[in-house]
């Protein structure tokens, strides 16, 4: 997980490298939390949208997605609708 408390949105770079550090768990790690109270670029979006070469998926938190987290009682069923829109988005490209 990374978390990122800028004020400003997140951008690719941020993304590629949380992918990379996923990739060198070498099968350990598919599954990776960008959180990022500012938001992300649309950069960051487009390369979550294009998917990884391997079954690696990033889902991405913004700050309405924190506070909902934060606040909710069923917490599980929040995290399951980030991982799915992570898995539509990364679907969408192809």
């Amino acid at each position: 997980m990374e978390c990122k408390n800028w004020s400003s949105k997140v951008d690719r770079r941020e993304f590629d490298d949380l992918a990379a550090k996923l990739e060198r768990r070498r099968g350990r790690a598919n599954l990776g939390f960008l959180v990022s109270v500012g938001g992300f670029t649309a950069g960051v979006h487009s390369a979550q949208s294009a998917g990884r070469k391997d079954s690696q998926l990033i889902v991405l938190i913004d700050g309405p997605d924190l506070k909902r987290l934060v606040e909710a009682t069923d917490r599980d069923s929040v995290l399951a609708e980030l991982h799915q829109r992570a898995v539509i988005s990364t679907r969408s490209s192809g």
